[in-house]
């Protein structure tokens, strides 16, 4: 019979565990993790995936990215207790990304196209 229970994990001061594919991790503990306690949103160098999943979870909306694969950056940053179209100006503006929400629960994400240089 297999065992599905995972072994107990001491947690010190300053530490954090994580499951990750059925493993217990250790990492380190950051306050900002946190935030989500008060409302907020944190991203710790969070790729556009990553980000648009945390948006999705935090404000029940659905983040549809264009060309995911053109977009590299990563983001850290932090959102206490803001509203979604505040948070997205700060990610497109760090991310060199647009967005556009249409209907009452649906947001697009995409690249910025950058004007041509003479």
């Amino acid at each position: 019979m297999k065992n599905d229970t995972l072994p107990p994990s001491l947690v010190r001061k300053n530490e954090a565990v994580e499951l990750r594919d059925g493993e217990v991790k250790e990492s380190e503990f950051i306050e900002e993790d946190l935030i989500w306690r008060s409302g907020g949103i944190n991203f710790s160098e969070d790729d556009i995936s990553t980000i648009a999943l945390k948006l999705e979870r935090r404000y029940g909306v659905t983040i549809e990215i264009i060309d995911p694969g053109t977009i590299t950056e990563r983001l850290s940053a932090s959102y206490p207790r803001d509203g979604i179209e505040n948070v997205l100006d700060g990610i497109c503006y760090v991310m060199g990304l647009q967005y556009k929400i249409t209907g009452e629960d649906h947001v697009i994400l995409k690249k910025k196209k950058m004007p041509m240089r003479m």
